[in-house]
């Protein structure tokens, strides 16, 4: 049995939603919630507001008219609220038309806007958490000390945190990764194996054609020599593989930096991150020959898809030679 709502012998019963009144008592409670509290909205008290006009609206306690917008409603781009009907004979006039496009979602925003003033209007988010902004700095401070030391157990430690933070702050890990000498001859590696370690790698298709805009990954499929595939840029990155990146991490665009950062974050992913930056390549390749189809497996010196893969003494001369490079960056080397 479900729990029945009582009210105090002797008084009057509350207006029905169908009885003249009731929208005008309502309307007073919101006025004075906002008067009292939503002066300065803050995200609770806009939710708790949009949630009571949301759950009037299909009622249709809100008439909507197409009227001039007052200063007050000017951040109601789609609706206007003209004022709150309490008059059955005003509600059924049929002067006033209602807009089929209109949402309650919007309408209610348009009611915060006409109730509270133009503050209300202003997307509500949440203040700065300075606490919280301080423990990433110091994740961050963490991690490229780790990484200046070469301190294995505690790279890993910091690693674990880091799946836990905001994409903004792994993508900034990303950045302090690609500082390391071994991870930036890796990625080098990676391009010298995958084809596309010239100037224009980065807007490389696979199939050798190329694509003009950076905006985006293409999502291109091309077919050739048998296979058919949507990689593309300097790491030959398939197009699903860069859609789960960006839903980790947030890339904007497909441009150079994203794609450097993208290819830190799978060699991330297999968990080989300290390998390379101890520069133990047998074992980082091991694990990359997974990822990339162009690195041999060590122990066989072949392809694990079938497909033609550069020689690992090969990739272990080149690593060196682009360690070199960035190691001493003042430095000319010939590759």
């Amino acid at each position: 049995m479900s729990a029945r709502h009582t009210r105090p012998l002797g008084s009057k019963p509350a207006p029905k939603p169908n009885q003249e009144g009731w929208w005008t008592g309502k309307t007073l409670q919101i006025k004075e919630a906002v008067a009292k509290g939503f002066q300065k909205v803050n995200r609770s008290s806009y939710l708790l507001l949009k949630n009571i006009l949301e759950s009037l609206i299909p009622a249709k306690r809100i008439t909507i008219v197409n009227r001039p917008p007052t200063p007050k409603e000017q951040c109601a781009p789609t609706t206007q609220v003209n004022r709150f009907q309490t008059n059955a004979k005003q509600r059924n006039d049929k002067s006033q038309t209602t807009p089929p496009t209109a949402t309650s979602g919007a309408v209610a925003d348009a009611c915060i806007c006409a109730l509270a003033g133009s503050q209300a209007c202003k997307k509500p988010s949440e203040p700065p958490n300075q606490e919280l902004e301080s423990l990433k700095k110091a994740l961050i401070e963490s991690l490229k000390k780790a990484l200046k030391e070469r301190n294995r157990d505690k790279i890993s430690e910091l690693l674990r945190k880091l799946r836990k933070a905001d994409q903004a702050t792994k993508r900034e890990f990303l950045r302090v990764a690609l500082e390391e000498p071994n991870v930036k001859a890796m990625l080098r590696v990676i391009r010298y194996a995958e084809g596309t370690d010239a100037e224009d790698g980065y807007t490389k298709l696979f199939g050798n054609g190329h694509f003009d805009s950076c905006k985006q990954h293409p999502n291109r499929v091309v077919a050739k020599g048998g296979y058919e595939s949507t990689a593309a840029g300097a790491y030959q990155i398939l197009y699903s593989t860069w859609d789960g990146l960006v839903q980790e991490y947030g890339f904007s665009d497909f441009c150079p930096e994203s794609q450097d950062m993208a290819a830190v974050a799978l060699i991330l992913r297999r968990g080989v991150l300290v390998d390379v930056i101890e520069g133990n390549l047998c074992t980082a390749i091991q694990e990359l020959s997974y990822e990339w189809a162009s690195l041999p497996d060590p122990a066989t010196g072949k392809s694990r898809y079938s497909q033609p893969a550069k020689s690992f003494n090969a990739l272990l001369k080149k690593f060196h030679k682009f360690r070199e490079i960035y190691i001493a960056p003042t430095k000319t080397a010939i590759v």
